[in-house]
């Protein structure tokens, strides 16, 4: 999958094959495509606050925090860095 042929999913900012995405929402008149049913369905809940632009700033977390992968959560890892080729964020585990 190139850049050229992905979209930005609202929620999580994974870049998403918009030919080939079994989530979508229209909103706004124009059609938004997910990842998974959970980016789609937290869009749907507040479709303003994702398209809002405003970015929520980080809380700072402790040196050793244990971060865990939004669409595979059995995967945790210690730090933000990502692994095995994944481009999408990292989440705290809390």
């Amino acid at each position: 999958m190139t850049a050229e042929h992905t979209v930005k999913d609202p929620v999580c900012g994974m870049s998403v094959n918009p030919h080939s995405a079994e989530h979508r929402s229209e909103h706004g008149g124009k059609t938004w495509y997910f990842c998974s049913s959970g980016c789609k369905s937290k869009f749907d809940g507040d479709p303003g606050h994702y398209l809002s632009g405003e970015q929520k700033q980080d809380e700072p977390v402790a040196p050793g925090t244990m971060y865990t992968c939004p669409m595979h959560p059995e995967i945790r890892q210690q730090g933000p860095e990502i692994a095995l080729s994944v481009v999408w964020p990292w989440s705290p585990s809390r």
